[in-house]
């Protein structure tokens, strides 16, 4: 964790905390007069995720990360003890993209691999064909020349 101090505002740089609950990223200033400015990362923990997406359903699904973890992008902004906490749009936005492209290269991946078998199959499949056929004409030229 960083901090400076800087045109009377304290800048944290990537606060992280743990609780119970999950861990916390923070990142942002707090003025000396009091007014909040930051963007809060929760990730909740595996046992809080999975309470969560059994109250919010497939909404929670859209949140989770790679291993299942929900995580809840906020800003609070606003004067002290009464900032306004939202929802970052941005960063779910971001986490979206990026799991949307995720899943393109996921199914690009199964679909190559799919297309992949089917052409090896089809390659042995092949040849397999052209051994007989050669084994039939093999057999064909020796029959010719017997009777020779």
């Amino acid at each position: 964790m960083g901090f400076r101090i800087l045109d009377e505002k304290v800048y944290l740089d990537d606060l992280l905390m743990t609780s119970k609950f999950g861990d916390i990223s923070l990142s942002g200033n707090s003025s000396f007069a009091g007014v909040l400015d930051y963007r809060a990362s929760i990730k909740l923990t595996k046992e809080e995720s999975d309470r969560m997406k059994g109250k919010a359903g497939n909404a929670a699904a859209l949140f989770t990360d790679k291993d299942g973890r929900v995580v809840l992008d906020l800003l609070v902004k606003g004067q002290s003890p009464k900032p306004a906490v939202s929802w970052d749009t941005q960063m779910a936005q971001a986490r979206l993209a990026g799991k949307a492209q995720q899943e393109i290269d996921k199914a690009k991946a199964e679909a190559q691999a799919k297309i992949d078998q089917e052409r090896k199959a089809l390659e042995e499949k092949a040849r397999k064909e052209a051994d007989e056929a050669a084994k039939k004409a093999a057999e064909a030229l020796k029959g010719l020349f017997k009777r020779k």
